[in-house]
């Protein structure tokens, strides 16, 4: 019995792990994602808009 529910307990850590592991990527894709839909939409996409770019967050950053 007691093995029972250390085999349990294992594969509850295990599946656990897998599921945060995946979700991480996940979350960190989209938020990629959501990073180029950004820059698309406020046109910072160029050779010498980085500079811009930085100027705009800070911007943004000061409203909030």
């Amino acid at each position: 019995m007691i093995t029972i529910n250390i085999i349990e307990g294992f594969a509850y850590l295990g599946l656990l792990s897998i599921a945060t592991i995946f979700s991480f990527r996940k979350g960190e894709r989209s938020g990629s994602l959501y990073m180029l839909d950004y820059l698309r939409r406020n046109e910072f996409f160029g050779d010498g808009d980085y500079e811009k770019f930085i100027v705009h967050m800070r911007e943004e950053k000061g409203k909030k």
